[in-house]
Parts: structure tokens; sequence; C-alpha cells
């Protein structure tokens, strides 16, 4: 059996992954989490989770962050189903942690979230060299002229009002599929 690895409070089993979905590492072996919906911890992370120092993934990776449990792991679930991986966290302290581990290529964030909102956790991506390159996209109910200008002026690129629109998050990370 693999080891397991620990973010936060919730652990994943680990397993390595193969194919397409390869993660090289040169100098660790990669693993990637994943939790079944029929396991003992079903109420766990459910999409995976890469660790190892220094992975480069051969697809790109979408963080998904809300509070909203079950907004989080839907939205998790249809952009896996449409080829993408996904990483789910459910504050702004776990996506913290989980981007300074897998370099995420775009961000699906909501902004009212306890602890940490999103509008800190963006401020914190835009404050790191690698975070620049990042795609942020917020997620909110709020879709004001103010909050607006609050997600721009924290470094968001784009602004999605909830209930979602899959059609809309797809166009957002069309680019991710494509290269």
């Amino acid at each position: 059996m693999s080891p397991d690895y620990e973010l936060g409070s919730r652990r994943g089993l680990q397993r390595p992954i193969y194919g397409t979905d390869t993660v090289k590492d040169c100098e660790h072996e990669a693993w990637i989490s994943l939790t079944h919906q029929n396991s003992e911890r079903s109420g766990d992370r459910t999409h995976g989770y890469v660790a190892g120092v220094g992975a480069v993934q051969e697809k790109p990776m979408v963080l998904v962050v809300d509070d909203n449990r079950d907004a989080a792991e839907s939205l998790g679930t249809f952009l896996t189903l449409n080829d993408l991986p996904v990483v789910v966290a459910f504050d702004g302290y776990e996506a913290i942690e989980a981007m300074e581990k897998i370099r995420p290529q775009a961000v699906l964030l909501d902004i009212s979230m306890p602890g940490l909102s999103g509008l800190q956790v963006a401020t914190w991506v835009r404050s790191k060299p690698w975070g620049r390159a990042v795609r942020l996209i917020a997620v909110t109910g709020r879709d004001q002229l103010e909050a607006r200008q609050m997600t721009a002026d924290a470094g968001f690129d784009r602004h999605i009002v909830k209930p979602v629109d899959p059609g809309e998050v797809l166009a957002e990370l069309k680019y991710l599929r494509t290269g």
C-alpha cells in the first residue's frame, strides 16, 4: 500500500498515476490522492491531489475553491468529466496550501468564504512570482459593479456570477484543454 498524504485535516489514499495523466518528477515518485464515493472516507477530496516536489504536470491543473462543499465538488466533477485535472479545496487556507504544492494554471475561487476570503487569496497569489501566470476566476453570487471592481482590484482575471453557467466556465478554461 502506498503512503498517505495529509492536507489540512483531510486525508486521501495515494496511488501512482499513469498514462496521459502521468506526473513527471525526476527526483521523487509522484502520487495523486483519490478517495472514492464508496470509500470509508467519503467526506474527503474526490478529484485528486498531486504531490511531489518539482512535479511537472502533463495536463494543466485547475483548482476549485468554495466553502460550499456541494458547489465545489459539483464543479470539480463537471470539469473532471470535461478532461481537466481538478483539485478541490473548501476554504482559503486549503487553497493556499494546495497552490503552494501544485501551482495550478487556473483557479475558480469563491470570494465570500469564512477565514481567508477569495479576495485575500487572490491578493496572495498575485504577490508570488509564479502567481502572475495563474488565471484567477472569481465565482460569486454578487453581480454589482462594486463587487466586480473588488475582484478586479484583487487581481482576478474574470468575474463569474453564481449559479455558474457550465458553458461559460468551459469557455474560460478552453485554453487549458487545447494546450
